[in-house]
């Protein structure tokens, strides 16, 4: 039976060695890791060490390693002595993703836009909360803006139209949450629009 353990930190993976049922003994085990998302780009294998002590081969996996969250995967291989590998079983768990309620007001008259965010919930902590801003459909007005944190607990963004070009019309507003992991999330997306004046 394969364990995983987890913390903020790490994933321990453990497994009893008096509970293999393999032909002949193994010299080694290592294990690969990886998300779900984007299939297997943040793929690593990690070698399983062995205590006599406790009859386990164990191995504790940073949590640092995943490019996102979500659904994380790790299969387990043993080698034996004529270097086969043979497959041991496989183990899930999950990353849970950060969440934050946006709300956005604007003032047509004067081109400004106030992005204000509350109700934050980031089980790995919050090292970042910005925003990515942009009305072009190539993105060539793009801006990207770090939210304030204020004494309430809320995060703000204020702007206007100048910082893209004055451009009129739709505007996109896609809020990021990058955790203590270093791994970066879009956890919410709105729109507000401006006018023409005339």
């Amino acid at each position: 039976e394969i364990s995983v353990d987890r913390d903020s930190k790490t994933a321990e993976i453990a497994l009893s060695s008096e509970e293999l049922k393999t032909p002949g003994a193994l010299k080694s085990i290592r294990c690969a890791v990886w998300s779900e998302t984007n299939g297997q780009d943040d793929l690593k294998w990690y070698e399983l060490e062995h205590s006599i002590l406790s009859k386990t081969w164990s191995q504790k996996i940073p949590l640092t390693m995943f490019k996102s969250t979500g659904t994380c995967y790790i299969h387990v291989y043993g080698a034996k002595s004529d270097k086969t590998e043979i497959f041991l079983g496989g183990k899930s768990f999950v990353l849970e993703n950060p969440s934050i309620n946006v709300s956005v007001s604007s003032d047509n008259a004067k081109g400004t836009y106030s992005i204000v965010m509350d109700n934050l919930k980031a089980p790995w902590g919050a090292d970042t909360v910005e925003a990515a801003v942009w009305s072009q459909g190539d993105q060539s007005n793009l801006k990207w803006y770090k939210a304030e944190v204020n004494d309430n607990g809320t995060y703000t963004i204020t702007s206007d139209i100048s910082k893209h070009k004055y451009d009129i019309g739709v505007y996109n507003i896609h809020v990021y949450i990058t955790d203590e992991l270093g791994i970066k999330n879009c956890v919410n997306c709105k729109t507000v629009e401006f006018k023409s004046k005339i």
